[in-house]
């Protein structure tokens, strides 16, 4: 039976010496999703979609910065671009090097041989190796080790405050005796790595394009770059209506008809973390992209607040003007379209008329000028160390 994994399971153990079998994946990086952690509580619900680019339709980045060297220079500092990692890059080795930390009465430890990074803990005999760490550092970084036959998520991440703690998903409940961390199969490993790279061969997660492409949100971007600009990426974004555009970045970020009707609820509190979710349940989304509200309120999807070129910005005026875009009755509007496409405004419901008479709504409770965030879209602490701003706007 054909091995659906050739890297070998990289185990360390004080009775034998240490598997030395490298992966032929040399490159970084790609594209993001918020983490690589599986959602253990969500067993009856649909997987992620991960909607990789087919082996043949890679594109040469530096083609792209030929004509849009603007947005490919913006990308490479975009925490989009730096969500997958080796663990023998100098920067993860810097930082997790070293480290020790004491959970569930185990210490664990990451301690450096030669060019590796392992990862062990003082109650077992033998250690695993950090092949890739996902995640930007944004929120997370969460370290893993391949296996013949898919990945172990490893017990201990590193979080944004500065903290090594327990991988969520990943505890001793869900081990049930002591272990270096959680085994998930190969079909759940090609969906963390399908969100991390640009393309992904059908039979071996050995051969990835780990470093990005714009293909992987383009899609048709080689042919694109082939054709000199005359045949466009299908279908450009500005032809996807909001719901389809939520979704492709849902692809990743997790998406509401990936759930059941009665799946998406306020008591479904790790909901926090997948943004689409949320902002496709908002009063705002649905009445905003409302066809009978065309030309009255301005289009809302993810893009009309976040450039997925650039990081995300965290002035809370910045969100709170967008905000006024509609709840300010005199407010006329302006299309957002962070360099994505050039858009038709009919189709984007640029320039909307100001005169929405008394379809605006004001706030209850303060003044058009206040912080809207901080009640509509408060951050929450979703585990220690993890705050995500709650995009169910309500």
């Amino acid at each position: 039976m054909r091995n659906p994994l050739p890297i070998m399971r990289h185990v360390r153990s004080s009775f034998s010496r240490p598997v030395r079998c490298f992966a032929s994946i040399s490159s970084l990086i790609v594209l993001a999703g918020v983490l690589g952690w599986i959602d253990t509580s969500r067993d009856a619900s649909p997987p992620p979609i991960s909607r990789i680019a087919s082996e043949n339709s890679c594109v040469n980045v530096q083609k792209c910065a030929e004509c849009h060297a603007g947005i490919v220079a913006d990308f490479a500092t975009a925490p989009h671009s730096n969500t997958l990692r080796p663990g023998t890059d100098e920067d993860i080795l810097a930082l997790f090097a070293g480290q020790s930390v004491q959970q569930g009465g185990r210490t664990f430890s990451f301690t450096m041989d030669g060019h590796d990074l392992w990862f062990g803990s003082d109650d077992l005999e033998y250690q695993r190796r950090v092949d890739w760490v996902f995640g930007s550092g944004r929120h997370a970084l969460t370290p893993v080790s391949l296996d013949p036959d898919g990945i172990t998520q490893l017990s201990i991440s590193y979080y944004a405050d500065g903290e090594f703690r327990s991988t969520p998903g990943v505890s001793e409940n869900r081990l049930g005796f002591a272990q270096l961390g959680a085994h998930e199969s190969e079909a759940d490993a090609r969906r963390c790595f399908g969100c991390h790279v640009s393309r992904m061969s059908d039979d071996s997660l050995s051969n990835m394009k780990v470093d990005l492409d714009c293909s992987r949100c383009h899609f048709g971007a080689d042919e694109h770059a082939r054709s000199g600009g005359d045949r466009s990426p299908q279908p450009s974004w500005h032809e996807l209506t909001p719901l389809e555009s939520v979704n492709r970045c849902g692809e990743c970020h997790r998406r509401a008809d990936e759930r059941k009707p009665d799946e998406i609820s306020t008591d479904e509190t790790h909901l926090i973390r997948f943004a689409p979710v949320g902002l496709v349940t908002s009063r705002c989304f649905e009445v905003a992209n409302a066809p009978e509200n065309a030309g009255i309120y301005p289009r809302l999807d993810c893009v009309t607040c976040h450039d997925p070129h650039l990081p995300s910005k965290t002035d809370p005026t910045y969100f709170e003007a967008i905000c006024r875009s509609c709840h300010t009755p005199s407010q006329t509007h302006a299309t957002v379209t962070h360099g994505l496409d050039t858009p038709d405004p009919a189709a984007t419901n640029g320039g909307a008329s100001a005169d929405r008479g008394n379809r605006f709504v004001a706030c209850s409770a303060e003044p058009p000028e206040s912080a809207c965030l901080s009640c509509h879209m408060p951050k929450t602490d979703f585990a220690p160390g993890l705050r995500f701003t709650d995009h169910w706007i309500r």
